[in-house]
């Protein structure tokens, strides 16, 4: 679901970036309530932070429940999982896209997202290119990767003193929320930003954007909530904790309405009429992710504990079990598509919100065919093969003693 959000997103961002007829009409959408569910859909990113986050941690302490961490395979299977179909359609963006179409604008979009991935395809690799080549980047989209790349990496920071010492460890991931937000709030401050997403068809050229929207270190504080939870959801493991039905009902509105002051909280610093406030836009910047994110954990801990209601019976559903295998593949392909599709028009659009709608589901539908034809082809294989490899390294000699277990009930016989 978060994947059609950024699907759905980044088609208004296409619609906002190629001519249109009613380019003025944009600075007037800005203005409803209704935009911000675009203008602030950014956090859906951190949707995925957190439960990356809390994945990322529900397995760390499974696996150090049973057995010594091989800190080797923690770091290359992910490596290895994530990076091989990245460089896949990095090579696609780099040799083949050019011959997917053409137009008036073809060779001006080409040489903003094709050229930096011919340029600096090994800083996409190598997941650090957020710092070493922030505009233009390799595969628009591939920052949010690498932001949760560096998250990972740097995980044991956090995750280690969690099983060593719990009172040192729960002030260490405690320390290093704080100094995330710190961090955050302190470089929105001194660079004086909106509180909202700047809206212009220069995004990805701004300061804003390079500096602040895609680096880690203003990022990480939905990410260490994710951590966090993920140790709150293994302590619990299969065992469910009883609450009141009337805390559950106050949850839920605590749930909704922190995610909707998120969400539509950015309204205000796009109307003419309001004075930009240093503190309040910063403030916004510093937290709006965090009340968003923890909004995401409520969610997951009531269904978890049986709270969830009708959500739960939705997010249960086997349908996403499939879709959300390929998903990555989608995540991969789809800005890559629709850059294509707007720079072969051959005249300019017309914007609106039934317009990008409508474009927005087309794109869903192409691909959800496209991310399950590159999941099957190469995700998957590769896939199959890490757990191959993974098992092969886990496998027991077999003894004499196994011999002997297993002849037995013959002998019964």
């Amino acid at each position: 679901m978060s994947t059609c959000y950024v699907i759905i997103g980044h088609r208004y961002l296409m619609m906002m970036f190629f001519p249109v007829i009613n380019s003025l009409h944009i600075m007037e959408w800005i203005l409803f309530v209704r935009s911000t569910a675009i203008t602030g859909g950014t956090l859906c990113v951190d949707s995925f932070f957190m439960i990356s986050g809390m994945l990322v941690s529900l397995g760390f302490f499974e696996e150090t429940s049973k057995r010594k961490m091989n800190w080797f395979m923690f770091y290359f299977h992910r490596y290895m999982r994530i990076t091989p179909p990245l460089a896949l359609v990095v090579l696609w963006y780099c040799t083949l896209m050019q011959h997917f179409g053409s137009g008036p604008l073809w060779n001006d979009m080409l040489e903003v997202i094709q050229k930096p991935c011919q340029d600096y395809w090994w800083a996409t690799i190598m997941h650090i290119q957020n710092y070493v080549h922030p505009y233009p980047l390799c595969l628009t989209q591939a920052w949010y990767l690498t932001c949760d790349m560096q998250y990972y990496f740097l995980s044991p920071i956090i995750l280690v003193p969690l099983i060593k010492n719990t009172t040192l460890g729960y002030a260490n991931l405690i320390l290093m929320y704080c100094i995330s937000v710190f961090v955050n709030f302190y470089f929105a401050w001194i660079n004086k930003y909106n509180g909202g997403v700047p809206v212009t068809n220069q995004l990805f050229s701004t300061k804003y954007f390079q500096h602040h929207y895609i680096a880690p270190h203003t990022r990480a504080s939905t990410y260490i909530i994710g951590l966090g939870f993920g140790l709150v959801v293994f302590k619990q493991k299969t065992s469910r904790i009883k609450i009141g039905n009337a805390l559950a009902i106050a949850g839920w509105l605590i749930c909704i309405a922190t995610m909707l002051a998120s969400l539509v909280g950015c309204l205000v610093f796009f109307w003419e009429d309001h004075d930009y406030n240093r503190i309040e836009s910063t403030i916004f910047i510093a937290i709006s992710r965090s009340t968003w994110t923890l909004g995401i954990v409520w969610m997951v801990w009531a269904c978890i504990n049986g709270y969830g209601g009708p959500i739960n019976w939705v997010l249960s559903l086997h349908v996403f079990r499939v879709l959300g295998k390929i998903s990555y593949g989608m995540y991969l392909l789809h800005m890559g598509m629709q850059y294509m599709i707007s720079g072969a028009a051959k005249m300019p659009g017309y914007f609106s919100d039934f317009g990008s709608v409508a474009a927005a589901l087309s794109d869903l539908v192409i691909m959800v065919i496209a991310g399950y034809i590159f999941t099957i082809l190469f995700e998957a294989p590769l896939v199959q093969s890490l757990s191959f490899l993974a098992k092969r390294g886990k496998i027991r000699k077999p003894t004499v003693k196994d011999a002997v277990v297993k002849v037995q009930p013959l002998e019964k016989f």
